[in-house]
């Protein structure tokens, strides 16, 4: 017994390489697989055609991150104190 990729119900399979049912999961399971391969795509296309100001955006928060990790519970070098507000702002 397997269970359906759409509608998680037992079923037994009638063909060695069946995910689903019937028809109609089948063509609900279908539409969600399009749907995930139009997303990827996507998510790709939008990576490729960054523009300058977005590469600029993500360089800035890897460089706070090596700020962070480098000032790590060092003192402030203006006034030697370990309070305060840091510049580089914090994901975490």
């Amino acid at each position: 017994m397997k269970k359906c990729k759409q509608c998680k119900q037992p079923f037994e399979p009638q063909r060695p390489l069946q995910y689903v049912c019937s028809i109609p999961c089948s063509y609900e399971y279908s539409k969600k697989l399009q749907e995930k391969k139009e997303k990827e795509i996507f998510k790709e296309l939008k990576e490729k055609s960054k523009q300058k100001k977005e590469f600029l955006n993500d360089l800035q928060i890897e460089i706070n991150t090596i700020v962070r990790l480098i000032d790590n519970n060092q003192p402030c070098i203006a006034t030697g104190l370990n309070i305060g507000k840091r510049n580089a702002p914090s994901l975490f």
